[in-house]
């Protein structure tokens, strides 16, 4: 578990250099902080695979619905969070929302990978041995 937390930060890392340099180079002025939307992302991931271990360790069969379960929350906290930004009545720019949506995408995807990683493990540990 700690193993898959270090290469998402050490990921959400990487993209955000990457994600703050296209941005100055393109002079695009953010009416949030995009470091606070990949620290949201990354403390959810984190507390995701350590709660979905747990759900693991209980019930391997409800993986799946509760990764479903965490990616409602997820997106609940998120726009509670940036409600101001989401459902302001000024539209904002492409890039603004385009910056907010990469770091949820990339941290699903973390996600997802994990959970499937989870199920993956626990139906082949859950197979008997039919060649004898």
């Amino acid at each position: 578990m700690l193993f898959y937390n270090f290469i998402a930060a050490l990921a959400g890392l990487l993209i955000i250099v990457v994600h703050t340099k296209i941005l100055d180079l393109l002079e695009i002025k953010l009416p949030y902080s995009l470091q606070e939307a990949y620290i949201f992302f990354q403390l959810f991931f984190t507390l995701f695979s350590v709660f979905i271990e747990i759900v693991n360790r209980i019930s391997n069969t409800n993986v799946g619905y509760f990764f479903l379960f965490t990616f409602l929350i997820k997106i609940l906290v998120f726009g509670l969070k940036y409600e101001a930004i989401l459902f302001s009545k000024e539209i904002p720019e492409l890039s603004g929302r385009i910056s907010l949506l990469i770091p949820m995408l990339l941290y699903i995807v973390f996600e997802a990978y994990y959970a499937v990683k989870l199920i993956v493990l626990s139906d082949n540990q859950e197979q008997p041995d039919l060649s004898e």
